[in-house]
């Protein structure tokens, strides 16, 4: 790629700067400011000479504020050109790219969210005990990426193990639920999140304070 523009004031100002200090050094350790002893008599000499060496400092920032604003202006006037010129125009291709890009990778995570779904139900209709609102494709919680696919447009097997995994589960679940006690309570409860202890905990603690309840009003 071409080189878009060339600096070349910048490093004669750099070594101009260079010089001044290397002159200004040389100065300030010839005044031997360390040994310089402040009392009544040398006071006012002192104070001259800190307003000397402020003054100097000062026209050395209002020459520096006149550099900065020299160099500025014809900064933003190139980088105003340079957003036009170049930066758009890349920003434009990238995204022309980028819309192709997701167009197809939308495509291959639809394809594989379709495939996936219809075998979770394929699946889920061979288990007689999960009934068809038990258990919803997006409670698997799957992420569906780009890898989704097999080369010949299948659905590649870690996907089938993760809804097999997931249906067995709840599978398992279900038929534990049947044989415990309170168990259509249980199952209601169980739906809500699909966790099994859980679910028991919530219904054993309910029927625990009914049965307290029960008692306490016998007594009475």
């Amino acid at each position: 790629m071409n080189e878009i523009a060339v600096v070349e004031q910048l490093p004669i100002i750099t070594e101009k700067l260079k010089k001044v200090g290397e002159e200004l050094d040389k100065r300030i350790n010839e005044l031997h400011l360390d040994s310089l002893v402040c009392n009544e008599e040398t006071r006012k000499e002192i104070k001259n000479l800190r307003t000397q060496l402020g003054t100097e400092f000062k026209e050395c920032e209002n020459q520096r504020k006149t550099i900065k604003n020299q160099v500025m202006t014809p900064y933003e006037e190139f980088n105003k050109i340079y957003e036009e010129e170049i930066k758009t125009r890349y920003q434009q291709a990238d995204l022309i790219l980028k819309t192709k890009i997701d167009e197809v990778e939308n495509g291959i995570k639809e394809k594989t969210k379709e495939l996936a779904l219809e075998y979770f139900n394929e699946y889920k209709a061979s288990k007689t005990v999960i009934k068809d609102n038990y258990l919803t494709f997006d409670e698997l919680n799957l992420s569906i990426g780009l890898d989704g696919l097999t080369d010949k447009g299948a659905l590649v097997k870690k996907y089938k193990d993760a809804i097999i995994e997931k249906v067995d589960n709840v599978e398992r679940d279900i038929e534990t639920i049947n044989t415990m006690e309170h168990n259509s309570e249980i199952l209601v409860e169980y739906l809500k999140n699909k966790n099994l202890s859980l679910a028991n905990k919530e219904v054993n603690d309910r029927h625990v304070i009914l049965n307290q309840v029960q008692k306490d009003y016998e007594i009475v």
